[in-house]
């Protein structure tokens, strides 16, 4: 097996589209990857899939062996030779209406039952204001759709699109810059050739046919021969005066040199070879991938990617039985359920924050209460409330400030912090019961009684060595008799 494959670096991307050219000698595929900085094609591989033991299993493996597939969306065509194509004409223009009657317009002219084919059509223009609607149609066996879904599968790779081998680059033709609006479209391959006639800008007749000898010169006239035939049937069934002005080629069986003077000496018009990456400005190949990409084999993978990037419809036979799976209609049940539970655990987390915000409330409510019953008590004077927190900060800063909490007018001492000089000069060892504390301008007297006359020592010693105290004397130390105990004053000068 001959297998091509070439890398154009890695890109970052909005969109990733990798699309599967299948026909019924070889395999190509186009990586394409899309962002803000612009669209490149990534990677690109071509598989012949003659003389392969597997056939296209193979082929499809050794493609994809160096194609990173994951989170893009895939497009395939089919061999062109594997599809029916009819020109129906009906006298209405409703859609709806077309796609009703279709099968029973098509069961006659069709070679199998209407019911094992998957058909898509699409209408052609018609000139004036022609009451008749032309619609081309396109069939596919079924179990040929199967058999492809099931070859795809097994590289895990579910295609969004299944359309016909060829048409996307036809119908890229048609479109600026190329807009081709008469002319043909030959997409020659190693076993058989497909021609897009294209008349008045759109696509108005596809047919295939076998590609004839393997000795060039007798291909090329039994391909040529062919194209007249199928044009002189077209000329005698269309009331359009068709004159095709180029040739367009394609396809892997196009690259014989010969090809293109030979096929325009014998059709008598020009003729010339597709480049769809050259035509087109929105892609871009880097120079080192320029000499490994081969137009005639990967050409129509690449138009396939541009047709989707760019909104381009055409046939799609991922429909019907064979249309994606609808996520919702097959989850459903287990959505709906999972979206009920999803509400309750919701309006539980609702109600407990509705709930947690009443009790906080009904908390704040009663420490307000609290403040304000305190505040009442404690400053009786104040008979207008509005922020008795507040209220109560500058009341005490203001009484901080106050005489009544100073020592004496000129220092800056208080009484607490006195207080606290007094608690940590005297330990808990020292047997000793203050009764009575009396500040006076610059005077502390202490009252109190222990157990000893050596323990009054003692405590004044202490209190000496207040840094706020000048001087500390012992006013009088007597025993009382009822309990044995020494009692005392001692006056501190400030």
């Amino acid at each position: 097996m001959r297998v091509h494959t070439y890398r154009f670096g890695a890109i970052y991307m909005a969109r990733k589209i990798l699309s599967i050219d299948i026909r019924e000698d070889a395999i190509s595929a186009v990586l394409f990857k899309s962002g803000l900085k612009g669209s490149n094609i990534e990677a690109h591989a071509y598989a012949s899939v003659n003389g392969v033991e597997n056939g296209l299993s193979d082929a499809l493996n050794a493609l994809l062996e160096n194609i990173e597939t994951e989170g893009a969306t895939c497009i395939m065509s089919l061999p062109a030779s594997q599809f029916f194509y009819r020109n129906l004409h009906v006298p209405f223009k409703d859609l709806k209406k077309i796609k009703q009657i279709l099968p029973f317009e098509l069961e006659p002219t069709l070679p199998l039952p209407v019911e094992d084919l998957l058909l898509d059509y699409f209408p052609v223009a018609s000139p004036g204001d022609s009451p008749q609607t032309e619609i081309f149609v396109a069939s596919i066996r079924r179990s040929r759709i199967e058999e492809y879904l099931a070859l795809l599968s097994t590289q895990k790779i579910v295609p969004a699109v299944i359309t016909v081998s060829g048409y996307s680059i036809a119908l890229w033709l048609i479109q600026p810059p190329g807009e081709l609006k008469n002319g043909l479209i030959i997409d020659i391959g190693i076993q058989s050739c497909t021609l897009f006639v294209v008349s008045l800008g759109h696509i108005a007749l596809v047919r295939s046919f076998p590609a004839g000898p393997r000795e060039p010169a007798e291909r090329i006239q039994s391909i040529c021969a062919d194209i007249q035939r199928t044009l002189y049937a077209f000329d005698e069934t269309n009331s359009l005066d068709f004159e095709p002005e180029a040739v367009l080629l394609t396809g892997n069986g196009s690259d014989d040199e010969a090809l293109v003077p030979d096929i325009s000496n014998r059709l008598g018009i020009p003729a010339r070879r597709v480049d769809i990456v050259a035509l087109n400005t929105q892609v871009s190949l880097k120079p080192q991938a320029v000499e490994s990409w081969a137009p005639c084999r990967t050409d129509n993978a690449a138009a396939m990617v541009l047709a989707e990037a760019n909104g381009l419809k055409g046939f799609n036979f991922r429909k019907g039985p064979f249309a994606p799976r609808n996520y919702w209609a097959e989850n459903r049940r287990h959505l709906l359920k999972t979206g009920i539970l999803a509400a309750i655990i919701l309006m539980m987390g609702a109600a407990n924050l509705l709930f947690d915000a009443y009790e906080t409330k009904g908390k704040i409510t009663r420490l307000d209460r609290q403040i304000t019953d305190i505040f009442k008590t404690t400053f009786p004077d104040i008979k207008r409330i509005v922020d008795p927190l507040h209220q109560m900060r500058v009341k005490m800063d203001k009484n901080r400030k106050s005489n009544l909490f100073q020592v004496h007018p000129e220092s800056d001492a208080r009484v607490i912090d006195l207080l606290n000089e007094i608690s940590k000069r005297i330990p808990d060892t020292v047997d000793v019961v203050f009764t009575r504390l009396v500040v006076g301008p610059g005077s502390l007297l202490v009252t109190g009684n222990t157990d000893t006359f050596n323990t009054v020592d003692d405590i004044k010693g202490r209190l000496s060595e207040i840094s706020f105290f000048k001087t500390v004397k012992i006013n009088s130390a007597n025993i009382d008799r009822s309990d044995n105990r020494v009692r005392f004053k001692l006056k501190a000068e400030l």
